[in-house]
């Protein structure tokens, strides 16, 4: 065991030494490659570029919703409006001590009221 061990670890160090760095040489050039594009988006997926123009889209749309908010406000203005007193409650409004309480508490004495209706029958 140990021996295959040492043969692989050695092997292993062999191939390491094979890679190693390489000098290259780098030339200057006048001008740009002639097969890149000139874009500042990225070629990438499909998804990418997708989600991209949404995005674009969608910053335009707000945009033009906001400055349409905006022309809005500037005709809407201020309006002073006359208040009187009243010298009784709304005609509507119930004097029910169960509109305070819970949807559940309001639920069960409907139904309390309604058996009690049913019984008396």
């Amino acid at each position: 065991r140990e021996q295959r061990l040492a043969s692989a670890s050695a092997a292993a160090v062999d191939e390491a030494k094979a890679l190693a760095d390489k000098d290259v040489a780098i030339t200057n050039q006048a001008k740009e490659w002639a097969g890149a594009e000139d874009s500042d988006e990225d070629d990438g997926p499909p998804i990418e570029r997708h989600a991209s123009e949404t995005f674009e889209r969608r910053e335009q749309r707000l945009a033009s919703a906001s400055a349409a908010a905006v022309d809005e406000e500037k005709a809407l203005a201020d309006k002073d409006v006359a208040i009187t007193n009243q010298a009784k409650e709304w005609a509507g409004a119930e004097d029910s001590d169960e509109d305070d309480g819970p949807p559940i508490e309001r639920h069960a004495s409907e139904t309390f009221e309604r058996r009690e209706q049913r019984l008396a029958s």
